[in-house]
């Protein structure tokens, strides 16, 4: 019987998907400590993912700059506020 070994990462010094561990299994590189991102849930070394920092980044961006800037900055407030915490 194959052993789960959970979820695999990029290593950050490789590149090599990786089970998630002290060290690179393809490189033996320290790996960092990754954390669920708060939005979305991907593994991360951000309490907030890439792809979560670039979307709440566009919609501040539309907030900031937007006819309807109330609307939206409810939108984002909201959003926000519903984030599950670490």
């Amino acid at each position: 019987m194959a052993e789960d070994i959970g979820p695999e990462v990029p290593c950050s010094w490789c590149g090599a998907p990786t089970p998630l561990d002290a060290v690179c299994m393809a490189c033996g590189s320290p790996m960092e400590e990754l954390i669920r991102c708060r939005y979305c849930g991907d593994l991360t070394p951000d309490a907030v993912c890439r792809n979560c920092q670039e979307v709440l980044s566009t919609m501040t961006n539309f907030a900031r700059h937007a006819p309807e800037k109330p609307l939206l900055e409810e939108a984002l407030k909201e959003f926000r506020d519903q984030a599950p915490t670490r």
